[in-house]
């Protein structure tokens, strides 16, 4: 007698299919999650980097035009050292200038702009605050130097300014897609 085996067929009901589309539609959905997630991190790097370009435009032009104020009091002259890419903008000599007492709007009386290794553009207000004469330097012209100039310069003294600066990513600010406010006291120590 022949005993031959029959197979049963099944009717296939799709679960490999069904379950391989579904693990495709979770892999989509992890890959389109993750170039997203790209790109707001390129984002966000380009701003912090456009950030620090505007923040290292604003420090280079308030450092320089320190510098500045130390040789042109120190000179006593109305002409500045020579600096790539820094322009004094207004004629007056800022440590002759009179007081201001207080802060206030911003006037641009320097501009410090490059274009390389990269585009730096910075604009500078400098406000002269008061002086103040050094300790001792009253008793010097107490005994009997011919001023209170004199005795403040021979005794020595302090001149402070406000200096404020502003810089950007871009050579004009009209363009600029950052910028940054900077600020300081500075004390020009008068030594004679």
């Amino acid at each position: 007698m022949n005993t031959a085996r029959r197979t049963i067929r099944r009717p296939q009901r799709g679960y490999a299919l069904v379950t391989a589309i579904v693990f495709l539609v979770l892999l989509t959905i992890v890959a389109l999650a993750a170039i997203r997630g790209t790109g707001l991190e390129l984002k966000s790097t380009a701003n912090n980097t456009l950030r620090a370009e505007a923040f290292a435009a604003s420090e280079i032009a308030r450092t320089i035009t320190t510098q500045q104020i130390a040789a042109l009091c120190d000179n006593s002259l109305l002409a500045v050292p020579a600096v790539v890419g820094w322009t004094k903008l207004d004629s007056a000599n800022w440590c002759t200038e009179s007081e201001t007492g207080e802060a206030t709007a911003f006037a641009s009386d320097a501009r410090y702009a490059i274009t390389t290794p990269i585009a730096v553009n910075g604009e500078v207000s400098v406000r002269r605050l008061y002086n103040s004469p050094a300790p001792g330097a009253g008793q010097a012209q107490g005994a009997g130097y011919a001023s209170a100039g004199v005795g403040a310069a021979a005794g020595g003294g302090n001149i402070y300014f406000l200096v404020q600066s502003r810089g950007s990513d871009r050579p004009s600010a009209d363009d600029a897609q950052a910028g940054y406010n900077t600020s300081s006291i500075y004390r020009y120590v008068i030594r004679r």
